[in-house]
């Protein structure tokens, strides 16, 4: 037996033998010894060790650890790869079934297995009937399975609960961010926070009735809080996996008691799902849930040195009269670098490929992190650059992010990356890829997941020629500032329920007459009043970056500071690009003075396998030289397939909590795709995909460039939704100012 086993065991000797019977350690061991035979490695080994002490007291009954070490047996012995997601469904499963139901269930997904043909491959994860699938609760019958014991009560899902979470959302954080469902195709179950939204499975981890809609609404309501106030990304940068988990730790626990001081009833909420005791033993992962669960709840006394300096490091800051909110990253990282070293001297072991994220309302905090290629130079090491290869990369990470800070502004712009003769733009590999439905006008319906949009990051380009043109248009950016200050742009609105106003407030009138009919205290606020109210505008600039784009503006001047780069275009005039570029830059600047939220993409297709998304500036980022030098590498190729690349802006869009969302779509032609020969479907398409940003509370406008788009314009984004501009160079000086009327 491997001593990290044997390690382990005698931590957990104690838990289990209060929990189960003295005899429990030893029925342990033989079961390891078998598994051993079977050829489960020290990880594993380890990893069922840590999971028993957990699951002990749901293990009480009459063989109730025999029944599930059996199960572990049989999953070992007939398909190794599924081992760890048994362990990590177990407690899931066992919330609503004994320990005997867990064993039929975990054989029905091995029969599953056997019936689909599956060869127990642990590479093997994409079929969604697979025994994989049923492990990890993605497949219907895994959720069949495990309702089989269970009567009178309604399963919850994500489709039945989105309606009832969007009011809860926003009602208590004025937001309405997209609800989206975990795919079966990713790697995760477990609920994740991206620039899409809030991604929660399909199913509600195995629980059914009222604990299942109290579990979405505690992962839903926690991932909000991370949205509304996790505004700082973490760099990995030297931080260990010890270090980076425990960061993950207090970092939820910061938003949980920020949103509990305002709605203070969320700590039962998410309370109710912290059951560690200090029985359950001192591994670190036990340990990280007993601290978590005492940063949560202030009556809840944890006897370990380790759990107690945690907590105390932690609200030694809060003491000094500051908020949760006002604990700096630096602060949090420092907190889990000394927590982290203490681990170190206990020599704790930690196996960061098999650590899951408890409870499991909360997501697995990847949304937190800065993405591998934008930690600064100075605090990278080789052993923290892990390429990932296109066909692995999934979208259950924000790593599709490139935040940048104010901090960072005065910072000189990147080099340019020479492209390899030959490369095109899109050879870059991928941070993301995402399948939407198309609309097919000669049947009638959509294709289903029929369009792949691959999104990355633009390679640098030369930022001169655009900060020429920011210089050049100083005095239409200093006059509508002028207008901005003006506050000509702040929006009429009507509000209710107040002390003292212009008229009654019927709806509030009536209330009050009934609450004092009905003996109770009639509230005051009877009135209504008209006011004021500041912007609240997130706009999404989306540019068509096709082969046609480059064509040279008639009569255009040679830039002076043409771009070198190996393999790509050198066209000395002017082009239709560089005029979207530099009045998408120029709008941007606009918005953003008037105190806006502002993303500026791009795309291009070559086919519906690739339809290339490229963001420059991403909503939380600072408009700087890093993001001034991607805009500028945006480059034209390929054709234009409009309405998946409107789908995936629709969605980023509709992620922001925004009064006003305007998505602005700047083209030069009409949808166009290398596989597609009828000219009326992607037209039919790409309004299909208007419509559904209208469904989503999106505004959507386009500007044309082609003096002869006004009929398949109009019919894709209906009349008084675009313009087409005859003078194409009148694009930098008319946007900006048409956003502005727009955004009103």
């Amino acid at each position: 037996m491997p001593d990290s086993v044997l390690v382990e065991l005698e931590r957990s000797r104690g838990v289990l033998e209060a929990s189960l019977s003295d005899d429990a350690t030893d029925t342990l061991v033989e079961n390891l010894v078998a598994l051993r035979m079977l050829g489960a490695d020290a990880h594993l080994l380890g990893a069922i060790v840590q999971r028993l002490s957990l699951l002990a007291p749901r293990l009480t009954g009459p063989g109730g650890l025999e029944a599930w070490l059996t199960a572990v047996r049989e999953v070992t012995e007939q398909a190794r790869h599924c081992t760890l997601a048994l362990l990590s469904s177990s407690e899931e499963v066992l919330r609503h079934g004994s320990p005997a139901e867990l064993l039929m269930w975990a054989r029905l997904g091995l029969r599953h297995g056997q019936r689909s043909g599956e060869k127990m491959d642990p590479a093997d994860t994409t079929e969604a009937g697979s025994a994989l699938a049923h492990f990890e609760l993605r497949s219907r019958e895994s959720a069949q399975g495990m309702a089989s014991g269970e009567r009178g009560e309604r399963r919850a899902d994500l489709a039945s609960s989105k309606a009832r979470l969007t009011h809860l959302l926003r009602a208590l954080f004025d937001m309405v961010p997209a609800l989206l469902t975990v795919e079966q195709g990713l790697a995760t179950r477990r609920p994740f926070v991206s620039n899409l939204g809030l991604h929660l499975p399909e199913v509600g981890r195995g629980l059914r009735g009222a604990l299942a809609q109290r579990w979405y609404d505690a992962a839903a309501l926690h991932a909000a809080a991370h949205l509304r106030h996790s505004l700082h990304r973490f760099e990995r940068g030297s931080l260990k996996p010890i270090q980076i988990a425990l960061v993950g730790v207090l970092e939820d626990a910061r938003v949980e008691l920020i949103a509990i001081a305002e709605l203070p009833g969320l700590r039962r909420l998410w309370g109710g799902f912290h059951h560690v005791e200090p029985a359950h033993g001192g591994s670190f992962v036990v340990l990280m849930l007993r601290l978590a669960r005492a940063l949560l709840d202030p009556a809840h006394a944890d006897p370990h040195p380790w759990v107690a300096r945690g907590r105390r490091m932690f609200f030694e800051l809060t003491d000094e009269g500051r908020a949760p909110g006002r604990l700096t990253p630096a602060a949090l990282r420092e907190i889990a670098s000394l927590l982290g070293n203490d681990i170190g001297q206990m020599r704790l072991q930690f196996n960061d490929r098999e650590y899951v994220v408890e409870p499991a309302y909360r997501d697995d905090n990847a949304y937190l992190w800065l993405p591998e290629e934008d930690t600064p130079p100075q605090v990278q090491t080789v052993a923290d650059e892990v390429p990932v290869p296109p066909d692995e990369v999934n979208d259950d990470r924000d790593d599709s992010d490139d935040i940048e800070h104010d901090a960072d502004d005065g910072a000189p712009a990147p080099r340019p990356r020479a492209v390899a003769s030959g490369e095109r733009p899109s050879d870059r590999p991928p941070l993301a890829r995402f399948q939407y439905p198309e609309w097919d006008r000669l049947v009638g319906d959509y294709r289903s997941a029929w369009c792949t949009v691959l999104e990355s990051r633009p390679m640098p380009g030369d930022p001169q020629p655009l900060q020429r043109s920011v210089d050049a248009h100083a005095a239409l950016l200093l006059r509508l500032e002028r207008v901005l200050r003006a506050g000509r742009l702040r929006e009429r609105v009507k509000l209710r329920a107040q002390l003292r106003g212009d008229d009654l407030d019927i709806d509030a009138a009536v209330r009050s007459a009934i609450e004092r009919r009905t003996q109770h205290a009639p509230g005051q606020k009877v009135h209504q009043r008209f006011d004021r109210r500041e912007r609240d505008v997130a706009a999404l600039v989306l540019l068509d970056s096709s082969a046609s784009t480059a064509d040279a503006l008639a009569g255009s001047v040679p830039d002076p500071l043409p771009d070198t780069r190996a393999g790509t275009s050198t066209s000395t005039g002017r082009t239709v690009l560089d005029l979207a570029r530099e009045a998408a830059l120029l709008t941007t600047l606009t918005l953003l003075s008037a105190g806006d939220r502002c993303a500026i993409h791009a795309f291009a297709s070559n086919g519906r396998h690739e339809v290339r998304y490229e963001r420059a500036l991403d909503f939380d980022e600072a408009l700087g030289p890093r993001a001034i030098a991607r805009l500028a590498g945006v480059r034209s190729h390929l054709s234009t397939r409009m309405g998946a690349a409107l789908r995936h802006a629709a969605t980023l869009l509709a992620a922001q909590p925004h009064h006003k969302r305007l998505l602005l779509f700047v083209t030069d032609g009409e949808p166009h795709d290398i596989d597609i020969f009828d000219r009326r479907y992607l037209v039919e398409d790409a309004r299909r995909a208007v419509l559904e940003a209208g469904r989503l509370g999106l505004a959507v406008f386009c500007v044309s460039l082609d003096p002869a788009a006004d009929d398949y314009v109009r019919a894709i984004f209906g009349a008084g939704n675009y313009r087409v501009l005859d003078r194409i160079d009148s694009l930098p000086r008319i946007l900006p100012a048409m956003v502005l009327r727009l955004t009103r």
